[in-house]
Parts: C-alpha cells; structure tokens; sequence
C-alpha cells in the first residue's frame, strides 16, 4: 500500500521531468549540436561485483581533477542535456554572488532525500554517483530492477550483453554515448571521462565495442566477504522501495547475479590488450591504496602530478583509519562462508599473477592486482 501510495505521488513529478529532460535533449540538436562531434577519447570504466570498494576508488580517482571528469548525481537525474548543464552554471555563479544561498536551501533536501543509503552507500545529489543511473531517462537503468524486480525488461537488465538483443545494446550505448559526449562538451576541458558503476559489468563487452580503446578497472573482493555485503545492500534496497521478496528470492538472485558478475570480466579481459585492463584487489586497495593506485597509474601509462600526489597520501592515511558501520554476515542470510568460496572460481590475487584461473582461464599477468 505505501508503495501504492508514494508511486502515485511520485507519477506526477517523474513525468513532468521526464518531459522536461527529453524536451531539452531535443533542444540540443538545434542549438548545440557541436556536441555531437566532440570526441570521447579513451573513457575510464571501473566495473566489477557490488561491494568491492569501487565506489572509494571513483571518488578516490575523481580528486585527480586535472586528469578525470565524472557526472554527479544532479547531472544524471535533472540535467542530462547540454541546455541544462549550461543553466546549472549560471544558477552556480548566481549561487556565489549569493554567499551560498541556493545551497543552503538545498542541503537539508538532498540530506533527507537519502538519509537511508548513509549506511550501505553515502548518496548526495552533489557527488559523483554511479552513471548507470543516467539510463533512466531510457527506463534502462539496472537499479529499476530493485524497484520492479517482476518486469521482463528489467529482470534482463543485469545480464545486460547476455540477455539484450543486438538492437537494444546499440540504442541503450548509442543514448549513453551521448550522455558523456554532452557532459564533455560543458565540464569535459580536455580531461578524460571516469565512469563508476558495477551495473556496467554485465556491459562490458558493449562498452568496448561502443568507446574503442577504453580502458577498464575491474575491483576484485572474495565472494565470501562481497555476496553477504551485497545481500545486505540489495535488502535494504528492496526495504526502502517497499519491494515485496523472500530471503530465499533475494539469495537466489544475487548468487544468479553475482555467478555472472564474477566471471564476465575474466572472459572479455582475456580478449582484450593488457595495457587496457587491470584487476585491483580489496584487500589490497584498502590496505595500500597509495601504493596500489600508483601501480595503477604506471600500469596505464598515466603521470601522477605532485598535487594529486598529496591528494592521494592523505588518503592513504584517511584509508587506513577508517572503520566501517555497515556490520552483515553470510549466516545472516543463511549461508557459509566456505560454500561461497567453492562456488566462485574468480581466481584470488595470487592466481592472476601466476597468470591462471580456477575456470582454467588463462590470463596475462599484466592483468593482475600490483
């Protein structure tokens, strides 16, 4: 019933921005349809399984401003078009002559907004967030899966090149394609796009064909620390959208999901030129990050400046201190820590060195965690 409820409430206001967002993605192509011939480069994807620190890695990677650019949350859901990326810049300007009037105002909304998500995944509408949410304006966004976990189309979306004919691939990367290509031509300044979403991973070979030469950081966490991790995500999504589901449905699913998650990477990986891809491990991105992010730099040939070097030290620091809230376990869920273990065959950091999997794929070592 208050699912019922706040859907109805909702309905209004999502189709009104949903007109006014495809109104001004219309407008662009007559007023700045330059857009179009704005390259994206050799964009930077950070794939892999829910709950394996990639999201400390974007915002980590983000802090190198002179190299990276990402979109934030706001971009995504209210100014995906250049028209309105363009009004958001003089509604800033406008906000600090101000003295910060605009902000303030909206501080305490986008704190009640996700006061849920402080727990499982800190959100802010002004932060860098996963860019799959950007697809929501093509009601292609794998996290509406949670919300209407019964629908065909969306049940599909997390199997994304698996389960996706040819046709649908092509428009849902073609819509993407230009999402970035807008986000470059407002706030790009020659830098290189960073995406961050594990929605990605079951895209990867669609994200390769559609951005030649990008490059891929897949995070890497033992199933028997990542799965309960992400059960307790998942289940406090399904709670806050009201979600009707079992513990045995959303246990099931998520060892469904994650069987594919874990070794898709591995399978395209295995195609693609080493100096294009890496496997970063938990433990050591958590442990090391400085040490494992300038291997990681190294590894693609990029320059680490001495400003971002100073960034990144007092990370490392932070990094080390930091103790998490988010407290789960496998037998919450009623499973065993040795049975995830023996289901997964993601090879741990050790075997990717030595160039092997458990499968028998074999992988180059380049590809391995530093």
């Amino acid at each position: 019933m208050k699912k019922a409820l706040a859907l109805v409430l909702l309905c209004p206001f999502a189709l009104a921005l949903a007109i006014i967002n495809r109104t001004c993605l219309l407008l662009d192509e007559v007023f700045y349809p330059s857009y179009r011939h704005h390259g994206v480069g050799r964009p930077v994807f950070i794939v892999g399984m829910t709950r394996t620190a990639s999201s400390w890695l974007h915002k980590t990677l983000y802090a190198d401003r002179e190299r990276f650019t990402s979109m934030k949350l706001w971009e995504m859901l209210f100014a995906p078009s250049v028209i309105q990326k363009k009004g958001a810049v003089l509604l800033r300007r406008l906000d600090k002559r101000t003295g910060g009037l605009l902000t303030g105002m909206l501080m305490p909304v986008d704190r009640f907004l996700f006061k849920g998500f402080d727990v499982v995944h800190p959100t802010s509408l002004f932060e860098v967030e996963e860019d799959d949410l950007v697809l929501i304006h093509r009601l292609s966004n794998t996290f509406l899966a949670f919300i209407f976990p019964r629908l065909r189309w969306f049940r599909a979306l997390p199997w994304f090149d698996d389960r996706l004919d040819d046709r649908q691939k092509r428009r849902i990367m073609h819509f993407f394609h230009g999402c970035i290509q807008r986000h470059l031509f407002v706030f790009g300044a020659g830098r290189t796009y960073l995406s961050k979403s594990p929605c990605h991973t079951p895209k990867i070979s669609s994200l390769r064909q559609e951005f030649p030469g990008s490059r891929f950081i897949c995070t890497y966490r033992e199933p028997a620390q990542a799965i309960p991790s992400s059960l307790s995500l998942f289940a406090r999504l399904f709670e806050l959208f009201k979600t009707k589901y079992s513990q045995a449905e959303l246990v099931d699913y998520t060892l469904r999901l994650a069987d594919f998650w874990y070794a898709y990477p591995l399978k395209v990986f295995a195609h693609c030129p080493p100096a294009d891809v890496i496997i970063l491990d938990f433990g050591q991105l958590t442990a090391r990050p400085e040490q494992t992010i300038r291997a990681m730099y190294k590894h693609f040939g990029w320059s680490l400046s001495d400003a971002y070097g100073l960034k990144l030290a007092l990370t490392d620091r932070e990094s080390r201190a930091f103790k998490s809230s988010h407290r789960y376990s496998a037998s919450d869920f009623m499973l065993r820590a040795e049975d995830l273990a023996a289901r997964f065959k993601m090879p741990g950091p050790q075997e990717i060195k030595k160039g092997r999997t458990k499968s028998g794929l074999t992988l180059p070592e380049s590809l391995s965690c530093p």
